[in-house]
C-alpha cells in the first residue's frame, strides 16, 4: 500500500529503496503493495534484492505533484513489469491494498501476462480471488517460514520474462467512480439471482468481475444493492458513467436494500433493453 503520509517522514538515503529510484532503460519496472505497518520487515526483504538493477516505484518523486493520487497509482501498475503485494494481517485488511491487488488482475487480465507477485510475510487470510481459480493458482513465496530460499526466487524472478496468464478469460470492467458498492451480474441462466460467483470486486476507480462464461443468447443484466436513501443518487452517477438503469429498481429480499439494475451501453448483445442478451 502506498501510505502517502509516510512519504514527508521517510528518511532519504542512497540506501533506502523506499525513497530512492535509479532508472536504466534495461531495469524492470516494480510496483509495491505493501501496509505501511510492515514496513521494516519488506525493507529487509528489499535490502536483499539488487534495486539498482530495477526501478522501485514507490516514492514521491515518482508521482507527479497535484496528479490524482487514483490515476498515478492505475498508471504505475499498468507501466510495472512486476508488482509485488506484501501480505500480512495488515496489509490484507487495508482497503488501498486490496484495490491494488484488483487492479493488478485487471492489468494481468487485459495484458494476458504474469505480473502479479503474492509474498507472505506473517499468518494472513489470503484474498480469495488472488487463488481463485484452480489453473490459474499462484505461486507464493513465504518469507515467514523460509527468508533465504524466498530472497532467492524473488531475485531469479524479476530477472525473468512474464509467462502468459488468463489466455481464455472473460472479464468485465464497470466504470462506476464510487465506492464501497456492492455489485453483481445475474441473468436467466443464474434465475435473476444474487450469486456470489458473479459479484465484481472493487479496484481503484471501477469494478471488475473475471471468472465467467459468456453464454450465446444468454439474457442478463447487472444490479447494484445500495441504501434506500442514496437510491436515486447511485442511480444518477450509474447513467452519468454511461450505464443504461431504467426505473427504480426493486427491493433485495436478502438486505432489505434496494436493487437497482442497469446495463452497460453499447456493448454487441441483444435484448429488449437494447442490451440485456449476448449474441
Amino acid at each position: 500500500m502506498l501510505d502517502y503520509q509516510s512519504f514527508n517522514e521517510t528518511k532519504k538515503t542512497s540506501h533506502n529503496w523506499f525513497s530512492t529510484t535509479i532508472r536504466n532503460e534495461k531495469m524492470a519496472k516494480i510496483f509495491i503493495s505493501y501496509s505501511h505497518q510492515d514496513k521494516d520487515f519488506v525493507q529487509s526483504i528489499m535490502d536483499q534484492i539488487n534495486t539498482t538493477h530495477h526501478e522501485i516505484v514507490i516514492d514521491n518523486q515518482d508521482f507527479e505533484i497535484g496528479s490524482p493520487i487514483n490515476h498515478t497509482i492505475l498508471k504505475s501498475i499498468a507501466e510495472a513489469e512486476f508488482i509485488l503485494v506484501f501480505l500480512s494481517s495488515n496489509s490484507v485488511n487495508s482497503d488501498w491494498v486490496l484495490k491494488e491487488i484488483y487492479s493488478s488482475l485487471y492489468c494481468e487480465l487485459k495484458d494476458k501476462q504474469t505480473k502479479l507477485i503474492p509474498c507472505i510475510i506473517d499468518d494472513c487470510a489470503l484474498p480469495k480471488n488472488l487463488f481463485k481459480f484452480k489453473q490459474y493458482e499462484r505461486i507464493n513465496l513465504d518469507f515467514k517460514t523460509n527468508f533465504e530460499d524466498s530472497i532467492q526466487t524473488l531475485k531469479k524472478r524479476l530477472e525473468s520474462t512474464n509467462p502468459p496468464i488468463f489466455e481464455n478469460e472473460n472479464y468485465f470492467v464497470l466504470k462506476i467512480p464510487v465506492s464501497n458498492l456492492e455489485i453483481y451480474m445475474t441473468g436467466e441462466l443464474y434465475d435473476w439471482q444474487k450469486n456470489s460467483q458473479l459479484k465484481y470486486v472493487e479496484m481503484i476507480d471501477s469494478y471488475l468481475l473475471f471468472g465467467f462464461n459468456k453464454v450465446p443468447n444468454t439474457f442478463f443484466k447487472h444490479f447494484v444493492i445500495c441504501d434506500l436513501d442514496e437510491s436515486s443518487e447511485i442511480k444518477d452517477i450509474i447513467q452519468n458513467a454511461g450505464y443504461y438503469a431504467p426505473g427504480f429498481g426493486d427491493i433485495d429480499p436478502e438486505t432489505g436494500k434496494r436493487r437497482i439494475w442497469f446495463s452497460v451501453r453499447d456493448y454487441p448483445i441483444l435484448g429488449k433493453n437494447n442490451n440485456n442478451k449476448w449474441i
